[in-house]
């Protein structure tokens, strides 16, 4: 079915922005200084979405992902390569919310192509782009991402053998480093790899964070499912790992061991998880924890397994048992308003 943007798209970039595990669509509009998201439902339709304006001197052609501020969400960057190298980076709060920051002047008078990438296994984006070199021929330039929205000044500049039609961060060698791919303007020279030589180690040492440990009256309403007072997800979340290509596994079980798994959850890319409806069970305890992994080897959380107790929807003082005090909380607030 048909969704009117509101302008004429001139590039486009997909994901799972509001982490819902539905695709989404964010296009760039130039005519109109704007981006629109679309939200997926999961079945092929778009019933939400969300626009947003740069400032007016900004005419945006181009449109980049990537996780900019090392939240684990992807981000926005926005490019004209035809007025020289002026940038906005638009970060995703991960709500369907997003800040547009200010522009961010590149002073390259002849900007050709960027792309984004994690080259040094921070966890934030680096920024990629080709430019016009002294001798016609392009030049290569890596700013790598301050994690505020901004780029650093330039890190690498690097001539390239022919000017580039196409740009692509990808790790070429298995490795999990990210490299650049470039594709020849004039497609007889073919295609070029330079190979990231950052070394790939494992991942960095990160803390489990919420719920926090120990926490009991954990509420599980029979349809909400969540905590601490029964409103919204059931969400455990934990500290990213620095490293390359970093992927989590989570476990849940009965036993401080982890053997009595009811719950184990491999290659997430975000650190955090909403548990599944109906997977916990009222007045029980859990334990859980995370382990970080990627190429390089195996990094399990600090100070692990964290345990959290969930309380019966009775449980009115969160006291872990059904008794008198939770009849004399409902007696008194008998006939009162809801606040």
């Amino acid at each position: 079915q048909p969704v009117d943007l509101g302008g004429i798209p001139t590039d486009v970039q997909v994901d799972d922005f509001d982490g819902d595990g539905a695709i989404d669509a964010a296009f760039v509009l130039q005519q109109d200084s704007a981006c629109t998201v679309l939200f997926g439902d999961g079945a092929g339709g778009f019933p939400a979405q969300r626009t947003f304006f740069f400032p007016n001197d900004a005419t945006p052609s181009f449109l980049l992902k990537g996780d900019i501020d090392g939240d684990g969400d992807q981000d926005l960057l926005e490019y004209n390569g035809f007025s020289g190298g002026t940038i906005h980076t638009i970060i995703n709060e991960g709500d369907r919310s997003f800040t547009t920051f200010a522009a961010q002047a590149l002073n390259e008078s002849a900007f050709l192509l960027a792309a984004l990438g994690d080259l040094d296994g921070d966890n934030r984006a680096d920024l990629v782009y080709a430019k016009r070199g002294v001798f016609s021929l392009a030049d290569l330039v890596v700013r790598l991402g301050a994690g505020d929205g901004t780029f650093l000044p330039k890190a690498q500049q690097l001539p390239l053998s022919f000017n580039p039609a196409q740009l692509t961060i990808t790790d070429m060698n298995g490795d999990d480093a990210p490299d650049a791919l470039y594709v020849d303007f004039d497609l007889i020279r073919g295609t070029a790899v330079l190979l990231n030589q950052t070394p790939v180690a494992a991942p960095g040492a990160f803390a489990l964070t919420s719920p926090p440990d120990g926490s009991t009256g954990l509420s599980l309403p029979k349809e909400l499912a969540g905590w601490p007072s029964g409103e919204g997800e059931a969400l455990v979340q934990w500290e990213p790992a620095l490293g390359f290509a970093v992927r989590y596994t989570l476990t849940v079980a009965e036993d401080a061991a982890l053997s009595q798994v009811v719950l184990q959850q491999g290659g997430l890319a975000k650190p955090r998880f909403v548990l599944p409806q109906g997977l916990l069970r009222p007045g029980r305890t859990y334990f859980w924890s995370v382990a970080a992994t990627n190429s390089a080897g195996q990094t399990p959380a600090l100070a692990g397994p964290f345990s959290f107790s969930t309380r019966f929807s009775a449980d009115i003082d969160g006291d872990g048992v059904v008794g008198p005090g939770d009849l004399f909380l409902l007696l008194g607030s008998w006939g009162q308003p809801q606040p």
